[in-house]
């Protein structure tokens, strides 16, 4: 035999020792999928946080997108609308000029004819007055 025995005392004191230590042990993995469930409940939530965060961003890119499409959209209408103005005007203006001289040409005729009109009438004043004295030769009535 060996020269150290174990009382009774000894021997519950040792299992009671062994059974709490299994108990400590079961405790320990129950803290421990405890932390690892929160660990993965963690993740979870930043997995999610970060996908919202992404899907934010993404709608913020699409929203800017579609604003600058806005924005060009409008300017090409503004410099449409800038172009048809512009080429109105210069349809107005060639149109105003084209006015212009058609009546120039008219005053001109006008003038030209007054003045053609105003010789005939200087010659066949003359022609008359020339016929009117007699021209050197007698008459009798």
């Amino acid at each position: 035999m060996s020269d150290y025995s174990y009382s009774d005392s000894d021997k519950s004191s040792y299992y009671y020792s062994e059974s709490s230590l299994s108990s400590s042990s079961s405790s320990d993995s129950k803290k421990k999928a405890a932390q690892e469930a929160e660990k993965k409940r963690l993740e979870e939530e930043e997995a999610k946080k970060k996908a919202e965060e992404e899907a934010k961003k993404a709608e913020e890119e699409r929203l800017r997108k579609e604003e600058e499409e806005r924005k060009k959209k409008e300017e090409e209408e503004r410099l449409r609308k800038e172009e048809e103005e512009r080429k109105r005007k210069e349809e107005e203006e060639r149109l105003r000029k084209e006015e212009e001289e058609r009546k120039r040409k008219e005053e001109e005729e006008r003038k030209e004819k007054a003045k053609d009109e105003a010789k005939d009438k200087d010659k066949d004043k003359a022609k008359d007055a020339a016929d009117n004295t007699g021209g050197g030769c007698c008459r009798i009535n």
